[in-house]
């Protein structure tokens, strides 16, 4: 745990907002240690890992921590999954590289601010600059509506909450666990279907990060490299680009399918059948 007072300070990041911003998250918080649900404590859990200094991280987390075992959850486990900085750069390059492509102006100094580039900018999610977010949401909501395991991402990590019991991720509503992953546009009106019977223990979930965590650095080691989109050994920054959307895109329609899948029988059709048990079949 004081390992985390070493991850890089990002307040800068968010502007000259941040110390309001902190100011309001705190003061949710405490509104929020109020209410026992799921969502209040998964709120609570993304407001710390954002808005903390990395110095503050070890002794906020341990004593929240230590809170959370002592209340209804009292075998979670905390998990931090450390996200190379090179990550955001590999994906603002085919970014960028297009643009320069398309607007050769553009690589002038003084351009990069330019409205056609940062048009560009907007393709990506922002979140996968937050902690490989989207990349790891599908792990985290596999056994939806079930839900076991939350995750609140930096920019220079992910922590993943195992709570060791299954929660159901629909209630209460209206603001119920699997809401939170949904987009802010989506119909949350949607009836909820019951749970499904999915059992799995500590050692299923920890070897399924172990294999999820494992095969996404063999899919960025592939998506992210240059050198794999060439035409006669010239960059087609444009085809990168393409591929590194797709693949973006991919994933988040299944975190978006995945926090339905208690709303409605098409989102568990098209992401599992009704008596599945992710965690175990990924680790075989």
């Amino acid at each position: 745990m004081d390992r985390l007072a070493q991850l890089p300070d990002q307040s800068h990041l968010l502007g000259s907002e941040y110390p309001t911003l902190r100011k309001k998250a705190f003061a949710a918080i405490e509104r929020m240690a109020q209410d026992p649900t799921p969502v209040a404590l998964l709120r609570t859990f993304r407001t710390l890992v954002s808005m903390l200094q990395p110095y503050e991280l070890p002794t906020v987390l341990r004593d929240q921590l230590r809170a959370w075992v002592s209340g209804q959850f009292p075998n979670t486990t905390l998990h931090v999954i450390k996200v190379d900085s090179f990550l955001p750069g590999r994906f603002r390059l085919p970014q960028m590289a297009t643009g320069i492509v398309a607007y050769p102006e553009l690589a002038q100094p003084g351009q990069l601010s330019a409205p056609r580039f940062q048009s560009l900018e907007g393709l990506n999610s922002r979140d996968v600059l937050i902690g490989a977010a989207p990349f790891l949401r599908p792990l985290v909501l596999s056994t939806a509506p079930a839900m076991h395991s939350i995750l609140a991402s930096r920019f220079d990590c992910s922590f993943v909450l195992d709570l060791d019991v299954a929660v159901d991720g629909t209630k209460p509503a209206p603001q119920d666990l699997l809401s939170e992953f949904l987009p802010e546009f989506s119909d949350r009106g949607f009836v909820p279907l019951p749970p499904e019977d999915t059992t799995s223990t500590l050692a299923d979930r920890a070897a399924a990060r172990d294999w999820w965590v494992s095969h996404l650095i063999d899919l960025f080691s592939v998506l992210l490299n240059p050198a794999r989109f060439d035409d006669r050994g010239m960059y087609v920054p444009a085809a990168h680009l393409a591929t590194t959307l797709g693949a973006l895109n991919l994933f988040e329609y299944v975190d978006y399918l995945r926090a339905r899948v208690g709303r409605d029988v098409l989102g568990r059709r098209l992401t599992c059948s009704p008596h599945s048990t992710p965690w175990k079949a990924c680790t075989t």
